[in-house]
């Protein structure tokens, strides 16, 4: 009965560490306690009847710190912000928001609420479609120049404005700040472009767009679209072309394809058609 027992405990702590990631350390404390107490009574405690009592007490502790390993969350790490934090944002990522509830709300409870757990919580309202509830966490942010709070509040904008022109106009506001406290993110540098560029400001799109590639870790055939398209629309039709045609060697989306089409169409009629893809 003991082994039995004993073997039970064991998977159930084992099964438990891939659940609950920052007990891990008490999981495997259990798993091991378990497995010793079935050694013990297959070699020792069969031969002494009188001992086998404390080998029931052992399994009853035992199962005590099975019961418990759901709370290690608030008790095991909670000094550790960044591995509390880790388990929760892993939990968050894969949309398992019941289960990262405990460890928010451990970190709340220990450190108060951080901008990095607004970002998440605002990012599940995002998948919600709860917008209000996404904007009043960028809100309350206590340092609106974050990398993670300009990708918040673009998920905010997107999800606020259907109209693809308040869209845009919201997203330049927003990526004009981002590029003014980050330089050097590729990111926005290519965000803001791509925004300069469909408000015709085609000079100042082509600058955004070349500081970006050379920020990014690898080439962007959008850029390369969005900067050939820039040539194009201001006359420039032999560079507009040689990009474009470099452009589609990319694997870029069909939309991207059926608009590079469309602007070497343009290109030819002298300018004569609209090509401008909608983002």
């Amino acid at each position: 009965m003991i082994v039995v027992c004993s073997i039970v405990l064991f998977v159930t702590a084992i099964l438990a560490a891939f659940v609950f990631h920052s007990a891990l350390l008490p999981c495997l404390v259990v798993a091991v306690l378990a497995a010793a107490l079935a050694a013990a009574d297959l070699f020792v405690l069969r031969k002494k009847p009188k001992l086998r009592t404390a080998g029931i007490a052992g399994c009853i502790v035992i199962l005590c710190g099975c019961l418990a390993i759901p709370a290690a969350p608030t008790a095991y790490g909670a000094d550790d912000y960044t591995k509390m934090f880790e388990a929760y944002a892993a939990l968050m990522v894969k949309d398992k928001y019941e289960k990262a509830a405990p460890y928010r709300e451990a970190l709340v409870e220990k450190y108060g609420m951080t901008d990095e757990i607004r970002f998440w919580e605002g990012s599940a309202a995002i998948v919600r479609k709860d917008v209000n509830a996404a904007e009043q966490y960028a809100d309350d942010f206590d340092d609106k120049t974050r990398y993670d709070y300009f990708s918040l509040m673009e998920s905010v904008d997107t999800l606020r404005y259907p109209d693809l022109t308040d869209r845009r106009e919201a997203l330049r506001d927003l990526y004009e700040d981002a590029v003014y406290y980050h330089p050097d993110w590729g990111y926005a540098l290519k965000t803001y472009g791509v925004l300069l560029f469909y408000d015709k400001e085609y000079d100042r799109a082509r600058s955004y767009l070349v500081d970006a590639s050379d920020h990014l870790s690898e080439e962007d055939g959008e850029i390369v679209y969005f900067l050939g398209a820039s040539f194009i629309e201001q006359g420039d039709m032999e560079k507009g072309l040689e990009l474009m045609a470099e452009a589609y060697s990319y694997d870029l989306s069909e939309d991207y394809k059926k608009a590079i089409l469309a602007y070497g169409a343009k290109a030819t009629n002298g300018g004569a058609d609209d090509a401008n893809t909608e983002e």
